[in-house]
Order: structure tokens, then C-alpha cells, then sequence
């Protein structure tokens, strides 16, 4: 009994991992310049409002960033707050100066209310995360 119960957990557990992230160890010889001299991030939309929304519908948002650092930026990472987010990111680096998008989509299934969601964005910066957020408000058709 003892053995199922650890393999319901693994199997559970597995079920969780939606992506893989991009640990220190994983970077290349030649990435190490991101970790011995880390860049600044500045996120221009931390915060997006989408406003009312009926319930089920998917919604598209873009959250801009700027390298302000003197070094190029590497985004590593985005995990979502929970499983009615879906995240990507570019994967090429950023040099100083130039901007870029994370973009994420909001599922409002099963949902009903004022709600906000959090996006956390894994940098090549000191402090390695930062937070954005979703937030509307879902409501039933009539």
C-alpha cells in the first residue's frame, strides 16, 4: 500500500511540470557573462487590466520590458500563478537599451469575478524575478 501511495504522488507531481526552467547549471561555458555580470530589467507594463470579460473567454496581454543594464539580457523563464495562464518568452538576448514582450493569455473558464493573476518573469538580474499581473473581471452572459 505504502508503494502506491508514493506512486500517486510521483505521478501527481509529474503532472505539475508544464516547463522546464532554465537553471544556472544549464547554462552553456559561454553564458556564464550573464552570471558573473547580471543586467538590469525594467518592466515598462507590470501591471494590465483587462477590464470585464464574459466567462470562457481567452484574452491575449503583452508585458513590455527594457534592458536598462549595461550588459546584454537573457529572459530564463515566466511561470504563471496558476493553470489558467499560459506564458511564453523570447529566448534571444537583449542588449542594452532594446525592449521586448513576454506575453501571456488569461483563460476565464469556470471563473467568475474580479480576479488577478501573477506572471513571474526569471531574468539575468539581481533580483532574478519579477512579478506582473492580469486582473478583470469576469462575468456570466445574460
Amino acid at each position: 500500500m505504502r508503494i502506491f501511495y508514493i506512486l500517486v504522488a510521483f505521478i501527481s507531481l509529474q503532472g505539475c511540470e508544464s516547463h522546464k526552467t532554465i537553471g544556472v547549471n544549464e547554462l552553456s561555458i559561454n553564458d556564464t557573462k550573464y552570471i558573473s555580470n547580471p543586467s538590469d530589467i525594467q518592466i515598462l507594463d507590470t501591471l494590465v487590466n483587462i477590464g470585464k470579460i464574459e466567462q470562457g473567454e481567452k484574452k491575449k496581454v503583452q508585458f513590455r520590458f527594457k534592458n536598462i543594464g549595461k550588459t546584454d539580457l537573457l529572459i530564463m523563464d515566466v511561470k504563471p500563478s496558476c493553470g489558467c495562464t499560459i506564458a511564453d518568452f523570447p529566448k534571444q538576448p537583449f542588449k542594452p537599451g532594446e525592449e521586448g514582450v513576454v506575453t501571456a493569455e488569461f483563460n476565464s473558464a469556470g471563473k467568475l469575478g474580479l480576479f488577478s493573476k501573477g506572471v513571474e518573469i526569471f531574468s539575468t538580474t539581481i533580483p532574478a524575478s519579477h512579478i506582473v499581473r492580469i486582473e478583470g473581471e469576469i462575468f456570466i452572459k445574460k
